[in-house]
């Protein structure tokens, strides 16, 4: 029976000018081609059949119930509020980014917030001037937020504690207009916390006024990262309207972007 490969290549030599290979050869490639595409048929299926078997495996956390795994990876600015997150407030200009300076609590030191442990943190500053001050004149309203990193959420929760007893019992701001808390909210959903209220003395305003910082500061606990956030508004006698509100939108959302 005459060889099927030498009978083509015998044409082959025939119908061009060039040196048509030795059979042998061609005969051990097509040999070692069909080995190779039948071992990549087994494995393929083999590796089809795992993930099959077990589609939970790079989904859920090990022992959990099916909740997602959270993205690992370190803080970055899409994790912090930017100046499209921020409430609009009446008689007042548009928020402008700012250099941070100083802690996001007033009544959290920085050498407190250097204590907890966190492993990594972010910072932002946001302020506004009234549309009738002058751009060199004291603020009219500041968001301050500090986002801080942790190497697991029992770290993270045992630091909102630390945070939250220096909040509702020893704020050590040295402005105190008033050294009781105006008001105190539980935060939930996205995240759990607590804020409290205290009115700051707007010395840079006036001495003999009765003008007033109105500070809600808050502490957020989201998983294995702690916000530290605050909203503070130039008033007096009385607060603008709307703060609590606003506190509200601002803890959700800074929230929610530390937990995505």
């Amino acid at each position: 029976m005459s060889d099927p490969i030498e009978t083509q290549l015998s044409a082959l030599r025939g119908a061009t000018h060039f040196q048509a290979p030795d059979p042998a050869v061609v005969r051990r490639r097509g040999d070692r081609l069909r080995r190779r595409n039948g071992a990549l048929k087994v494995g393929g299926a083999a590796l089809a059949l795992t993930l099959l078997a077990a589609p939970l495996l790079s989904l859920t956390r090990p022992g959990g119930t099916g909740e997602p795994t959270p993205a690992q990876h370190g803080l970055t600015a899409a994790d912090t509020l930017s100046l499209t997150d921020l409430p609009e407030r009446r008689e007042l200009d548009a928020w402008e980014k700012a250099r941070a300076v100083g802690p996001a609590l007033a009544c959290v030191p920085a050498s407190v917030v250097d204590q907890l442990g966190a492993s990594e943190s972010l910072q932002r500053r946001y302020v506004v001037q009234r549309s009738t001050s002058s751009a060199a004149g004291p603020y009219a309203a500041e968001v301050r937020e500090d986002v801080l990193s942790f190497t697991d959420p029992a770290s993270a929760k045992a630091a909102l504690t630390t945070v939250i007893a220096r909040l509702r019992s020893n704020c050590a701001a040295p402005d105190l207009a008033n050294t009781d808390s105006l008001e105190s909210r539980t935060i939930s959903g996205p995240g759990e916390g607590r804020w409290e209220l205290y009115a700051r003395t707007a010395d840079k305003v006036c001495t003999e006024c009765d003008a007033a910082y109105f500070d809600r500061e808050a502490a957020i606990g989201v998983g294995d990262r702690l916000v530290l956030l605050s909203l503070s508004e130039l008033g007096g006698p009385l607060q603008p309207k709307g703060l609590r509100t606003s506190m509200r939108w601002l803890t959700t959302r800074a929230a929610n972007l530390a937990a995505e």
